[in-house]
């Protein structure tokens, strides 16, 4: 990802984000695999960008056992890591992408900002969800008359 997103013009921050998840979370194959309870989060910027301020840390930490539940689905990222990354890296009104969208956690954390969100999923269960998650978010920070078409 390094190479394509560099090929593209975009700056690659040196080191990446790490979520560590507090909680425990099941494997799908515990007799083969140890546990996951760490993320990893390339951030791409362009040339001129600089983050809103210095940032102390790279590593933030967070259950994700009730996100997960939350937005059915099991790797969706905690609301409070997204309002970190954001902070750091996002003005208002700015469009933000999210190539792995999942249930859509990442958009609402977006639409929370006072930016623009943008996402893709391949997942059709994923995908459906994360429209309804977002449709809740926009009603939430819009009001409940907000109509979607």
């Amino acid at each position: 990802l390094r190479d394509y997103s560099t090929a593209a013009g975009w700056r690659v921050q040196r080191w990446p984000l790490t979520w560590r998840k507090l909680d425990h979370r099941g494997n799908a194959a515990p007799q083969h695999n140890f546990c996951k309870n760490q993320e990893w989060a390339m951030v791409l910027r362009k040339p001129s960008a600089v983050l809103n301020e210095a940032q102390m840390s790279s590593v933030f930490d967070i259950e994700s056992g009730p996100t997960a539940r939350k937005f059915s689905h099991p790797f969706a990222k905690p609301i409070p890591l997204w309002r970190w990354i954001l902070h750091a890296i996002a003005r208002k009104g700015q469009k933000v992408y999210d190539p792995f969208m999942g249930s859509g956690s990442s958009c609402c954390a977006v639409i929370e900002h006072g930016c623009q969100p943008l996402g893709s999923e391949l997942s059709e269960d994923h995908h459906a969800n994360a429209l309804f998650n977002i449709q809740l978010q926009y009603q939430k920070t819009l009001g409940p008359n907000t109509i979607f078409t």
